[in-house]
């Protein structure tokens, strides 16, 4: 049964139940179990009734290895061999190219030009479906409203719409290709925070969240901190 439903599990038990009242617990067992591999080890299991019941358990010292196993008796034994290793995970294959920048406009008023720059990487599909790029602003910045609007009304890379929330812009586009598309926008310092660090800007395909693609953005030049 598939253990999806009480039946399942029901039958299931019967079955086993059934299985070791024909095998293990109608007979006596006696034997002797002989394993030899072609790197050396070798080692002997003896079954009885005394430890019929018991799980006996080897560790083969070196893999991989020939095993050869016999056995010499009378009863049911169950025999498993099972192999532990690891495989390497491959390496992620970015679907974005991100790109992000962030130049100096203002000084005095400490404020930044960002550039964001996407294109599509995969060979199929030839585009994105509708993707969102993720900015996470510097601490103590805001986004300037009418850059955002414009963007909305007027901007390329086929930009649907842009939500602001705390720190961060959610760019929606209809699509990215593999012509790199660059948008900008300026932020204003809001509030005073020393030692600006890089933040990460993500694109992701909105259906597909696990392509992906990011970097980080840093500021090019530092404010005047005296005004």
């Amino acid at each position: 049964g598939g253990f999806k439903s009480t039946q399942d599990t029901v039958v299931a038990l019967q079955a086993l139940f059934e299985y070791a009242a024909l095998t293990i617990a109608s007979e006596d067992v006696t034997a002797l179990i002989s394993m030899t591999s072609d790197q050396g080890f070798s080692t002997v299991l003896t079954v009885d009734s005394s430890n019929a019941q018991e799980v006996q358990i080897v560790n083969i010292p070196s893999i991989p290895a020939r095993l050869e196993v016999r056995v010499c008796g009378f009863g049911c034994i169950l025999a498993q061999v099972g192999v532990k290793y690891n495989v390497p995970e491959p390496p992620e294959e970015a679907a974005f190219e991100v790109t992000a920048t962030a130049s100096i406009v203002k000084k005095q008023s400490c404020s930044f030009r960002i550039e964001v720059c996407n294109r599509w990487l995969l060979e199929k599909p030839s585009s994105s479906n509708m993707a969102l790029t993720d900015i996470t602003l510097f601490s103590g910045f805001d986004a300037v409203s009418s850059d955002i609007k414009a963007l909305e009304k007027e901007g390329d890379c086929q930009i649907k719409r842009i939500d602001r929330q705390d720190r961060r812009l959610r760019v929606y586009l209809d699509e990215v290709t593999r012509e790199k598309c660059c948008f900008d926008l300026r932020i204003k310092r809001s509030i005073f925070v020393d030692g600006l660090q890089g933040v990460p800007v993500l694109t992701y395909n909105y259906y597909d969240p696990d392509q992906s693609g990011g970097t980080m953005l840093y500021p090019r030049e530092t404010c005047d901190e005296s005004n």
